[in-house]
């Protein structure tokens, strides 16, 4: 089912064009946003605080792992805009990982085949828009990928180099975040079946020599960051305190640890619906009818099928045990990429089927293939988060007219406010019983200068009531910035004194 060898779609010029074109792609959702997504200040204010305190002082107190905010303090020192730098990280990682996805989906699948599921990459609307921005996504697979391809590859007779090589990518990939320990794992399984099936050629000296000198590679790397946090645990620990991390504490028995989430979600439709939206709706077919064509194929492709879905079994897990800070469909897209080729394989073949029943035209086929990029880059094309551009606005105003001196507190609905702000984000997290009352003590407990509340946080607080029980708190109002078409309401207050 797959198109020959001599398309011109299998040649590496091609996959230098779609890296060009995921990097273009990615560009242009970025200059779309007007404010860095959710979870974005996270990794920004860790790499800000690498601007004032040694790594290992940062390591202590952050949350998230340390490489991709490593990244962008790095590249900081050159861009003076820590969210740019970041940006810039993951548009370059993007374009990057296009090289060893093509080879790792090489592996298992003729070359257009893997080159078209390379184009999927640079064109997914999801995966798109979550490697578009200030966030670890982009990295993350960059490196997942580059373990698996590069350790696949020495098992099957490549360079001994690849050995270390993928030691190292697979380390790299857990500091980048938690999930990335699974690329060891995945290559670990691999090789031990390797050795047990030992293919024609296979030498286990040569072998374990290689895996020695992974293993070394991975402890060289990322061993000093797992002392230094089961140091401060008081126990061994791999993982941080973010939310993505939450997997690993709940299998390590540290459920009692971390804070569940609200039991009441539906949970078979929140997991289809967290899922339909990270492999985008309108591809499952493909991906289903990719299953099905190449069900002769599948001892050939058994491998990687296994690492796909291992990728997705983690995220599974949270939901099963309802041990999460939220349900996301970010959990999913390592997986989401790893199935690329399965739906490529449809495409590939739909394309195909019309030029062979329309062998006098290639007009059907041509209508065909637009259809598809215009199914895949319509979405692209809507600017993101339009609503949220006065989360932007609003902060900047604060940061001009800070409500005392720096560094301050700012008690915000949104952290993205908060780091425009440049003011120390506490969350607010109050409930709807007595909202006014549990802000005005959250305000004092942190010694807040300043509230912001955008208009969807309030609204779940009671709306009008809730803002009027603010103001008889004796909260005064700094600025209003009104709400319009696609556009949020933000309140800043000041909190009275105590």
């Amino acid at each position: 089912m797959n198109p020959p060898e001599t398309s011109p779609f299998a040649s590496r010029r091609a996959v230098a064009a779609i890296a060009l074109a995921a990097f273009a792609v990615r560009l242009y959702i970025h200059l779309l946003s007007p404010v860095i997504a959710a979870d974005s200040a996270v990794y920004l204010e860790t790499a800000d605080l690498l601007r004032r305190l040694p790594l290992s002082a940062v390591v202590d107190v952050a949350e998230v792992h340390p490489f991709y905010p490593l990244l962008t303090w790095l590249l900081g020192s050159v861009v003076p805009d820590l969210a740019l730098a970041a940006t810039l990280i993951s548009l370059l990682a993007s374009a990057a990982a296009v090289w060893p996805l093509h080879a790792l989906f090489r592996l298992a699948w003729p070359s257009t085949t893997a080159s078209a599921a390379c184009l999927l990459f640079a064109l997914h609307p999801i995966v798109a828009s979550e490697t578009a921005d200030a966030l670890p996504t982009a990295t993350q697979i960059l490196l997942f990928a580059s373990a698996l391809a590069s350790g696949l590859s020495a098992f099957r007779g490549g360079p001994w180099g690849l050995y270390p090589l993928a030691g190292a990518c697979s380390a790299l990939a857990y500091l980048t975040r938690t999930e990335g320990l699974l690329s060891g794992l995945l290559l670990a399984a691999a090789g031990i079946a390797t050795a047990i099936r030992r293919p024609a050629g296979f030498s286990f000296r040569r072998f374990s020599a290689g895996a020695g000198a992974a293993l070394l590679a991975a402890v060289v790397l990322a061993g000093p960051y797992v002392a230094q946090l089961s140091r401060k645990a008081g126990r061994f620990t791999l993982t941080a305190k973010g939310g993505g991390t939450v997997l690993l504490k709940a299998l390590q028995g540290e459920g009692s640890e971390v804070r569940r989430t609200d039991t009441s979600f539906p949970f078979l439709p929140t997991l289809w619906r967290k899922i339909s939206y990270a492999f985008f709706a309108p591809l499952l077919p493909f991906l289903a009818a990719g299953f099905y064509l190449e069900r002769r194929e599948t001892r050939r492709r058994l491998g990687h099928l296994l690492i796909a879905l291992a990728t997705l079994g983690p995220p599974i897990l949270l939901f099963t045990l309802n041990r999460h800070f939220r349900p996301s469909h970010r959990y999913f897209l390592t997986g989401v990429v790893l199935m690329l080729p399965w739906t490529a394989s449809a495409m590939l073949a739909l394309l195909d089927a019309l030029r062979r029943r329309f062998p006098a035209t290639p007009l059907p086929a041509a209508a065909a293939g637009v259809l598809l990029l215009a199914l895949l880059v319509g979405k692209n094309a809507l600017p993101g988060r339009p609503e949220e551009k006065v989360l932007r606005e609003a902060g900047v105003w604060l940061a001009e007219h800070p409500p005392g001196p720096s560094p301050w507190r700012l008690v915000s609905s949104s952290d993205k406010l908060s780091w425009y702000a440049r003011a120390a984000h506490v969350a607010l997290a109050v409930d709807g019983a007595d909202a006014a009352a549990g802000t005005l003590a959250l305000c004092r407990a942190a010694d807040a200068r300043a509230l912001a509340i955008d208009g969807r946080s309030a609204a779940e607080l009671g709306g009008a009531a809730y803002l009027e029980a603010l103001a008889r708190s004796g909260f005064a109002t700094l600025k209003e910035f009104p709400a319009g078409p696609g556009r949020l309401a933000v309140w800043i207050l000041q909190p009275p004194p105590p």
